[in-house]
């Protein structure tokens, strides 16, 4: 009796049942038994397009079955099932013919891979497949841009804040969507946000938990102002309603491209309050936090100065490391006691306006970071010599610097301004997320000093810790 492998694929499983591929089994199952050939194995890639180019794993381990000779035939529903690119079917033919081996389907029949004709047949169907996949694709892509410019929404999935015609607004919803942008803009992380709608079992609407990003996919998108989004490119006015006015939503920007320059200038650290705040005192190193074996055989994090870099050689001394839980501490308690003195209250009441001039700031900053790709392009071009490069760059990296700084200050002092009604400033620090410390922290601090220690030093305990905090020098902003 003859051993056949059926192949099964369908490109798109809306429902995602498999339904499309389970009736394509029956019917090569009843082809089969009407040969009498036993079934060995059924391959299936459900919901993958045979023309994207996409990894195809059924269809892999079907060509696995050939080339070791487990199956004598290929049973498949039709022949666009197996093959939708011409290149794709002439591999497909050379392993066949090796083999011996036949391919039926149950709509177009036999083809005989090892004659001139079957492979003529087998080619121009192959063909015709993908013709009809480009002028399928040509008149989506048309019927989508069609679409997009005139305001309709192009169907999918329910979008969260509109009903299920994706033009009806879903007001309980839609709060949602302005509240996850107003509490960004007060200094909240996507992250906290998705946390806290988890716990009063806010569901996305498709019925999920939510995550930072899911958070913040929802909250930027251009359907939230009325505004059609065609390939990230093309913007046309939507037949919906917006749910964001433009007010919020200009803050929104705003508070993005703050916390982008946050994260650019001190890095992607969020996992340690000083991180990028944190020098070394005796070469002037940014420190990096280590693990440190503490009594016990237990290890606790450390702020420590990195002596050498794989690639770089050389970077500090490498003779300075403090417990980082004494060092955050000690800050925190050195930021509240100041925050009590008359230069802080006038930086707190200077807020508000300082906030109103973070825009300025902000386009000093793009044009600041336009200068510096203009410097790379000359450079890249030629039309300077390195000496005139090295320069130029280093002052339009002083300028680009000296523009963050005014932004981070700036925007850390709207933070201040937006600490929630009823809360003081340590409570709204308490309940915060890194983030939010972070931004508060750079409206203050420039940076921690820490000094090594000396030897013979007595020793010296701070809250518990044998740690002596006149060796930690804060330089202050204010």
């Amino acid at each position: 009796m003859k051993r056949a492998a059926i192949y099964v694929r369908i490109s798109r499983d809306h429902a995602g049942a498999g339904l499309g591929v389970e009736r394509q089994e029956a019917d090569c199952r009843k082809l089969a038994a009407e040969r009498g050939w036993e079934v060995a194995a059924v391959l299936s890639d459900n919901d993958i397009s045979a023309y994207s180019g996409k990894r195809r794993p059924g269809y892999e381990q079907l060509i696995g079955l050939i080339q070791t000779g487990d199956v004598g035939a290929v049973i498949s529903w039709s022949h666009d099932r197996l093959h939708r690119r011409p290149t794709e079917l002439e591999s497909y033919i050379d392993v066949c013919d090796k083999a011996g081996i036949d391919t039926y389907t149950v709509k177009a029949g036999h083809f005989d891979l090892s004659t001139p004709s079957g492979r003529a047949v087998a080619r121009t169907l192959a063909a015709w497949a993908a013709y009809e996949v480009e002028t399928s694709t040509g008149r989506v892509l048309a019927a989508k841009k069609q679409a997009a410019e005139s305001g309709k929404w192009r169907g999918g999935q329910r979008p969260f804040g509109y009903d299920a015609d994706g033009m009806t607004v879903r007001e309980e919803e839609a709060a949602l969507v302005r509240e996850a942008a107003q509490r960004f803009v007060l200094g909240d992380s996507w992250r906290t946000v998705a946390l806290d709608w988890n716990t009063r079992k806010i569901v996305t609407a498709n019925g999920m938990a939510w995550n930072a990003l899911k958070v913040r996919n929802l909250t930027i998108r251009l359907r939230n102002i009325g505004i059609v989004d065609h390939n990230g490119t093309d913007r046309y006015p939507a037949q919906w309603p917006a749910i964001i006015d433009q007010e919020l939503w200009d803050q929104l920007q705003t508070a993005i491209a703050v916390s982008r320059n946050v994260h650019t200038q001190r890095g992607p650290f969020r996992k340690h309050l000083l991180k990028g705040f944190a020098y070394c005192g005796e070469c002037g190193n940014r420190l990096n936090v280590y693990g440190t074996k503490r009594a016990g055989g237990r290890y606790e994090p450390a702020y420590g100065c990195r002596k050498n870099d794989d690639e770089k050689g050389q970077v500090g001394c490498g003779s300075v490391k403090r417990m980082l839980a004494a060092v955050d501490d000690l800050v925190i308690d050195s930021l509240f006691y100041r925050l009590d003195t008359e230069d802080m209250h006038q930086v707190l009441s200077d807020a508000s306006s300082d906030n109103e001039a973070l825009s300025t700031h902000l386009a000093e900053l793009h044009a600041a970071t336009q200068r510096l790709e203009e410097i790379y392009g000359l450079f890249g071009a030629g039309e300077i010599d390195f000496a005139e490069y090295k320069a130029m760059k280093a002052a339009a990296h002083e300028e680009k610097e000296r523009a963050s700084r005014k932004v981070n200050q700036s925007s850390g002092k709207g933070t201040i301004a937006n600490v929630p009604v009823g809360k003081t400033l340590r409570e709204a620090w308490d309940g915060s997320d890194l983030q939010w410390k972070r931004q508060l922290l750079s409206v203050f601090i420039d940076r921690v000093e820490i000094m090594k220690v000396p030897k013979g030093s007595p020793r010296t305990f701070y809250k518990g810790w044998q740690f002596n905090p006149d060796l930690i020098q804060i330089r202050w902003r204010a």
